[in-house]
């Protein structure tokens, strides 16, 4: 994470213990063992990359396709879906009188639920979306433990939100629009959360259905708490998420080959509207989408799980999956230096043809054609289209963020 903004969050899905909490940019807490100078703080507290925001456990993110394998967790338990149930996807679809486009031009073919988790099919989620309604996308999301503080025994853990129809009346004073819906669908619109709740929703997924309590120090995290979702809907989920990166057709399969074998979803969440044909690396850092990954290892008996969040990030298979997989590689892989861990995952553009792009914040990734976001859908409702925007916490900078060592 050197040189980026985000943040890493990575837990034993079994028990919730906490390996890694990593918030970057970070600052040296020695300040503040002594007199801290005020020009010093002025320089933190002024700084617009907010170093002093805990963005493991404070910061907000839409959590763009990682939402997927939830709301297909919650479609399969509720009867939304069955295994059988399809959906051809040619590129874009007509919602409530309104265009969806999917994320892949041209579209995805005929799509059942674990291959619309290996490709990230927004046109399958739609219909998902549409046909649940925003309530129980928001139960579903809720019983993931999303919407509410995971528990960490740290100050000032941020509770996300999950949006529903009496949200909306409370908060904004006008009811939810169905077009929101869709957007919900795919993890944008006001739906948000921290890198921490998604680690812990990721581990209710793979760990048989319990939510447990990310934890510190051994022994305080208390029972994990069991969630009711069936065995056989968790164990189709996890194997959609496993061929995202070991399928043919899987958004992470470029990681596929490493020694280390693991699972997860990948996920980019739009931070602004761009022009059709405009490459994510192409545009100012600060518009670029964020990049996001969860994934775990091993697959079979997941016993580590990691979230990478990169803010401005723009591909998350090409960015912030790698930063996983290197995680991953250190825990299983063989006992190596640092460097020989980075050189097992190189970076993604020595594997293709296009060349690198500029790397103002010293991003280890390069431009994919893997899995960009979809463009934001929009609202039913034009006079509410602000609503649906994604949101994150904090704002983006003024400029590219200096390489920092």
């Amino acid at each position: 994470m050197s040189g980026q903004v985000g943040a890493v969050v990575a837990l034993d899905p079994r028990d919730g213990a906490v390996r890694v909490l990593v918030s970057q940019p970070a600052f040296d807490p020695d300040l503040f063992a002594g007199h801290l100078e005020p020009a010093r703080w002025r320089e933190l507290t002024s700084d617009s990359l907010t170093p002093l925001l805990d963005r493991a456990l404070q910061a907000l993110y839409p959590p763009g396709s990682t939402i997927k394998p939830l709301f297909a967790t919650g479609a399969l338990r509720d009867g939304v879906r069955t295994l059988d149930d399809t959906v051809y996807c040619t590129g874009a679809v007509n919602i409530y009188g309104h265009p969806y486009r999917c994320w892949q031009a041209g579209g995805h073919g005929r799509m059942a639920l674990e291959q619309a988790i290996e490709q990230s099919c927004d046109t399958y989620f739609y219909y998902v979306a549409r046909d649940a309604g925003i309530d129980r996308l928001a139960s579903w999301a809720r019983t993931f433990g999303l919407g509410t503080p995971a528990g960490i025994e740290l100050g000032g853990e941020n509770p996300g939100l999950v949006p529903d129809d009496a949200w909306s009346r409370k908060a904004r004073g006008q009811p939810w629009y169905g077009g929101e819906t869709i957007s919900v669908g795919i993890g944008q619109g006001p739906i948000l959360v921290t890198p921490l709740q998604l680690a812990v929703a990721y581990a209710a997924l793979v760990n048989g259905g319990n939510l447990v309590q990310p934890h510190l120090v051994p022994g305080k995290g208390g029972a994990p708490r069991p969630t009711g979702l069936p065995p056989e809907a968790l164990a189709h989920v996890r194997r959609g998420m496993e061929r995202v990166v070991v399928g043919d057709r899987g958004t992470a399969r470029r990681l596929g080959s490493l020694p280390v074998r693991f699972a997860g979803k990948t996920g980019t969440s739009q931070v602004m509207r761009k022009k059709e044909g405009v490459k994510w690396y192409e545009l100012p850092w600060e518009q670029r989408h964020h990049a996001l990954f969860v994934g775990y290892a091993p697959p079979s008996d997941p016993q580590l799980l990691v979230c990478v969040v990169v803010e401005h990030g723009g591909d998350a298979a090409s960015v912030a999956a790698p930063i996983a997989a290197r995680i991953f590689q250190r825990a299983f892989g063989p006992k190596v230096e640092d460097g020989q861990v980075t050189a097992a995952v190189p970076p993604i553009w020595q594997n293709t043809s296009l060349p690198p792009p500029p790397a103002p914040n010293g991003q280890i990734g390069t431009p994919g054609e893997v899995e960009p976001a979809a463009a934001a859908p929009e609202p039913a409702n034009p006079s509410n289209r602000a609503a649906v925007r994604p949101v994150s916490q904090p704002g983006p900078p003024l400029q590219a963020p200096p390489t920092r060592q």
